[in-house]
């Protein structure tokens, strides 16, 4: 058994803040995830380190990130067909979005671009890779009248305080107590809990005579396409790094070989033509990519149904608000 001041459970930028915190007032305190420290922000890349999506950073947003080596390019925005963009983005689905991040992107006129965003972020926190503690598993159960956390591995973690980052759909489930009205609202607020996820499917792509230094946004926004949004960004001479994103939901699933649909389609809209040579490709799915709007009273009720037990919601999945990175690195805080 190990014992802690404050388990973290994830490893994302939100845990990252917190673990920072913890640390900073003299807690003992543990990250605990099944993936590597960075979750979805985290690099991937053999031949470039480049962010499993697209995270890009307003011109004006760096300089909050002194610490960082930002590339920024002026954008170029390419419609390959036109309409309802924004339904596309959600999967069809009929909820309200909070925030489409991806749309957003669209209007910009210049963008930053960063290879290692988790890197940047632990500097701007003042930590260091070295100094962060973190257990990699998965979380099988939390007993929150022992305060305790089982991994799936039989290893057992008790903790004082809890602050959880997962996304909040999983935390009835995770969750043994003997306070059934606990396990009722929270299996009630799930109901409440609308998303579409995103599959992008990323490309390090070598071109000749292809220098243009500029991040290139290419929307199509029919049924016609899996596809919705295509950006390209520059990485070194003639070799530039492609995001295919699409979405899906219950309502529109993932296509089976939807990997080689895209390759095609990438091909037929001639952003692939004979001369691009494929380097790598990767393919990531973001189950929470968008998140509906749901009445804040309750997310505040849940937070205070879990506070006897010393557990405390942060970040974007486990609050269900659409926070940005610079919102929970140097504004949020957890409750």
């Amino acid at each position: 058994m190990i014992n802690v001041d404050i388990a973290i459970i994830g490893s994302g930028v939100a845990a990252l803040r917190m673990y920072k915190d913890a640390s900073e007032q003299g807690f003992s305190t543990l990250l605990i995830d099944i993936g590597p420290l960075g979750g979805s922000l985290s690099s991937i890349g053999a031949l470039y380190k480049f962010p499993k999506i697209p995270i890009l950073f307003d011109y004006d947003i760096r300089k909050l990130f002194d610490k960082c080596n930002f590339m920024c390019y002026s954008t170029k925005l390419y419609t390959i067909k036109t309409g309802s963009i924004i339904d596309k983005i959600k999967g069809f689905e009929k909820f309200e979005a909070q925030r489409l991040w991806i749309f957003e992107l669209l209007n910009k006129k210049e963008l930053c671009f960063i290879n290692d965003v988790i890197s940047c972020i632990i500097s701007t926190l003042k930590l260091s890779h070295e100094s962060i503690k973190k257990i990699e598993g998965n979380v099988r159960r939390i007993y929150v009248d022992s305060r305790t956390i089982m991994l799936s591995t039989g290893l057992v973690i008790k903790y004082k305080e809890l602050v959880y980052t997962w996304p909040l759909t999983m935390l009835g489930d995770l969750i043994v107590t003997k306070n059934k009205e606990l396990k009722l609202f929270l299996d009630k607020l799930v109901n409440e809990l609308k998303y579409s996820s995103l599959f992008i499917r990323s490309y390090i792509v070598e071109e000749r005579n292809d220098n243009e230094n500029v991040i290139s946004l290419y929307i199509h926004a029919t049924k016609a396409s899996r596809l919705h949004t295509i950006i390209k960004i520059p990485l070194a001479k003639n070799t530039h790094l492609f995001y295919a994103i699409t979405s899906y939901s219950k309502n529109y699933p993932l296509l089976p070989g939807i990997g080689e649909k895209i390759d095609s389609e990438l091909r037929k809209h001639k952003l692939f033509t004979n001369i691009t040579k494929i380097l790598e490709f990767n393919n990531i799915n973001i189950v929470y990519g968008v998140l509906n709007k749901i009445d804040k009273e309750l997310i505040n009720l849940i937070k205070n149904a879990l506070l006897p037990y010393n557990i405390k919601l942060f970040g974007r999945v486990a609050e269900w608000i659409e926070y940005d990175i610079p919102t929970i690195i140097f504004e949020s805080r957890p409750g």
